[in-house]
């Protein structure tokens, strides 16, 4: 694949060690680990990072062009602007293969691919792209952009999806260019050895961005029961609540009220870089992975996969794949998010013993190590890309 040019179609700012889509950092990387020269054209939305630098030899160039990312049809003017430039950018510098990340990007890579009979790969990270983002309003909209979503991918050379909901509901669409290569970490987060416990001092966390919406509510609620199950049963040991992420700013004020009657079992840090990943999750002796159906009925959370790595046990919701990947893998329980008494149990079942935890660490670190962290699939994700760029339009 020496000196062929891929150029990713990204409608985010593409901060990776800010935490934002690592799984696109880490496909680029492979990809000019391969010898391609990789560009990443970017959406600024913000318009304060920079226009244009190299992260791990990788040329990022981003478009300034003021957006948002949550208020539904009335960031379309600013999202054909931004469409503009990547189409005026892939006319004037025509890659081998172009690489459009999620829906926003579908369309205007397909045009850019089919004018300039160029290969082109879709990257659909997102399960039901918007549902539960945009105002309900707008649930209309969203169901015309998952028919788009599906008609483009199918037109496309190769489709990476996210988990196997997204590669059943693909494959029925007719799409049959298709690998699954979940969001996973590198092996670098790994923790050496499985976590032990004492049992004494239990820190139930979350790490990831604080919003309405995302599950912190169900996160409180369930911990706030568990708690007051262990004063009226006189548990001598400590519970503690830890949340580490950025707060949107419209949902401080309700965040804080949310944490009010449990204010001084919290502990909560801000955002924080990639690089702080490994550091917080040493911090956890419990994830506890509580997802809304609405937003996020279909979807498997990177923080699944990390906390997996990290050997920390986890308490998940009925979301995604993740009751199957914590059965199969033997590292936490489902629970019913809606169900505060559910949480609580679930929490209850995993502190109980920390043999228990320990043996729950060491298999999800096994099941990281040899299913889900990236190089598990990096052969999955650059097989396509070698026949695709071998092969003859």
């Amino acid at each position: 694949m020496n000196n062929q040019r891929v150029t990713f179609l990204y409608s985010l700012g593409f901060m990776p060690y800010d935490g934002w889509y690592r799984r696109v950092l880490l496909q680029a990387r492979a990809l000019r680990e391969e010898g391609c020269h990789v560009t990443v054209l970017a959406w600024d939305r913000s318009c304060n990072l920079p226009g244009k630098e190299t992260i791990s030899d990788i040329e990022v160039i981003r478009f300034r062009i003021p957006g948002d990312v949550s208020r539904g049809p009335a960031n379309a003017p600013n999202h054909l602007r931004f469409n503009q430039a990547v189409y005026r950018h892939l006319r004037r510098n025509p890659p081998e293969i172009i690489h459009a990340v999620n829906v926003a990007m579908l369309p205007v890579g397909l045009i850019c691919a089919r004018r300039g009979r160029t290969r082109s790969v879709a990257d659909i990270c997102e399960p039901d792209n918007f549902l539960g983002f945009w105002p309900t309003r707008y649930n209309w909209i969203t169901r015309i952009v998952d028919r788009i979503e599906k008609r483009c991918a199918a037109r496309y050379d190769q489709v990476f999806v996210h988990n196997a909901h997204q590669l059943e509901t693909f494959q029925a669409a007719g799409v049959e260019r298709i690998a699954q290569t979940g969001s996973y970490p590198d092996r670098s987060l790994l923790r050496a050895e499985p976590r032990q416990f004492s049992g004494v001092q239990l820190n139930i966390g979350r790490l990831g961005t604080v919003y309405a919406g995302n599950g912190y509510e169900e996160v409180v609620a369930g911990f706030r029961k568990l708690c007051k199950r262990r004063t009226a049963a006189s548990d001598s040991r400590i519970f503690r609540l830890r949340i580490a992420g950025k707060v949107f700013d419209g949902y401080a004020a309700t965040f804080d009220q949310l944490l009010m009657p449990i204010r001084d079992q919290v502990d909560i840090t801000g955002a924080y870089a990639v690089e702080k990943l490994a550091e917080l999750y040493e911090t956890l002796d419990v994830s506890l992975l509580l997802y809304g159906k609405e937003a996020f009925g279909h979807v498997t959370p990177t923080k699944l996969f990390e906390s997996m790595a990290c050997g920390v046990p986890v308490v998940v919701s009925t979301t995604g794949d993740m009751p199957e990947i914590v059965r199969e893998a033997d590292c936490g329980v489902v629970v019913d998010a809606t169900d505060p008494e559910a949480i609580a149990d679930g929490l209850e079942t995993i502190t109980a013993d920390p043999a228990r935890m320990a043996q729950m660490s060491a298999n999800g670190l096994r099941a990281a190590r040899d299913q889900y962290t990236w190089e598990a699939v990096r052969e999955v994700f650059l097989e396509p890309y070698r026949r695709l760029l071998q092969a003859k339009l």
